[in-house]
C-alpha cells in the first residue's frame, strides 16, 4: 500500500525507532492541514446557539454519509482516478531531513549518533515484518559491504508475504479495534484482514484502498432488533470481506460515520451524539 517506505536519515539519527506503521505512512508524507477557528466576541447566548447549530450539522453530515454508504441497493463503485506520478523516495527523505534538522537547530537539540547496522536491522525487521532478524540474516547484513544495503534490505522485506500479513494485522486493529476487545466481532476482523493483506501484497495506494472500503457495494439483507445484516455484491468478491467493517459497526449510520470520521478525518463524533463537545 503505497510505492515505498521513506526511511529518513534524520529520523535514524533521532535515537528512536523509525515507525513504518500504516498510519505513519498515511500521515508522515505530504502537507499537513491545520484548522484554526477564529471567533469574534459574541454574547454567550449567540455563541451557544452557533455551536449547537454547528454540532447538529456535523452529526447530520456523519449520519448522512454513513447512510449513503450502507445503501439498500447494490451500486457500482466509482472508478479510481488515474495513478499519480511516482515521487522519488530519496527526495522526500531529504525534505523530511531538512525540516527535522531545522527544528533541532531552533531548539538547540543535538541528535543522537546514526544507528549502527545491528540496531537498524532490528528496527526495520520489527517494523516491516513484525519480528527480529534471525542470526543468519543479521550476520549476512552486517557482513555486507554494499553502501546501499539498508535501502536494499527495506525493499527486500517489503516483498515478503510476512510484510503484507504484518501490516494487514496492524491496520485491522486500528480500523476495527472492537475485533480485538469484543470476541463477538473477532470474526469480522479476520475478514477485513484478508482484504487488507491482498492490498498490501499488491502494493495498492492508500487512497484506492480507502475508496474501495467506503464505496463497497452493500445492501441490507435483514434486520434483527437493533442489528442489520448486510450482503455484498455477488459480482464483487472483495465486498464480501468489506462487509466486516460495516457489520462490526453494527451497520448503524451513527457508528459507521463515527468510525470513518475518526479514522480518515481525525475527528471524533461519538461524544457529540449526546452533548456539545468542544473537541468533536
Amino acid at each position: 500500500m503505497g510505492a515505498s517506505i521513506v526511511v529518513s536519515n534524520a529520523a535514524q539519527q533521532s535515537g528512536k525507532t523509525v515507525s513504518s506503521s500504516p498510519y505513519s505512512r498515511l500521515g508522515s508524507v505530504g502537507s499537513s492541514v491545520f484548522f484554526v477557528q477564529e471567533r469574534p466576541f459574541l454574547g454567550n447566548l449567540t455563541v451557544g446557539l452557533l455551536r449547537g447549530i454547528a454540532m447538529f450539522v456535523r452529526l447530520c453530515f456523519g449520519a448522512v454519509l454513513a447512510g449513503t454508504l450502507i445503501s439498500s441497493s447494490v451500486s457500482a463503485a466509482e472508478p479510481a482516478p488515474p495513478p499519480k506520478a511516482v515521487v522519488d523516495a530519496d527526495a522526500i527523505a531529504a525534505i523530511i531531513d531538512r525540516h527535522l534538522v531545522a527544528d533541532w537547530q531552533a531548539r538547540g537539540v543535538k541528535p543522537a549518533a546514526l544507528a549502527d547496522d545491528g540496531e537498524y536491522a532490528r528496527r526495520v525487521y520489527l517494523d516491516l515484518i513484525g519480528r527480529t532478524p534471525k542470526v543468519a540474516e543479521l550476520r549476512a547484513f552486517l557482513e555486507d559491504t554494499n553502501p546501499h544495503k539498508r535501502t536494499q534490505l527495506v525493499e527486500r522485506l517489503m516483498t515478503l508475504p510476512s510484510h503484507s500479513a504484518h501490516f494487514a494485522s496492524i491496520t485491522r486493529v486500528a480500523w476495527l479495534p472492537q475485533s480485538v476487545t469484543n470476541q463477538q466481532f473477532s470474526f469480522f476482523g479476520s475478514q477485513l484482514e484478508v482484504f487488507l493483506r491482498n492490498r498490501y501484497r499488491d502494493n495498492t495506494p492508500v487512497d484506492e484502498t480507502v475508496r474501495k472500503l467506503l464505496t463497497a457495494p452493500l445492501r441490507n439483507a435483514a434486520v434483527n432488533g437493533n442489528m442489520r445484516f448486510l450482503q455484498g455484491d455477488p459480482n464483487d468478491p472483495e465486498s464480501q470481506s468489506l462487509i466486516a467493517f460495516y457489520q462490526a459497526n453494527e451497520a448503524k449510520p451513527e457508528n459507521v460515520g463515527a468510525a470513518i470520521s475518526r479514522l480518515f478525518l481525525g475527528i471524533k463524533l461519538e461524544c457529540a451524539q449526546c452533548h456539545d463537545h468542544p473537541f468533536a
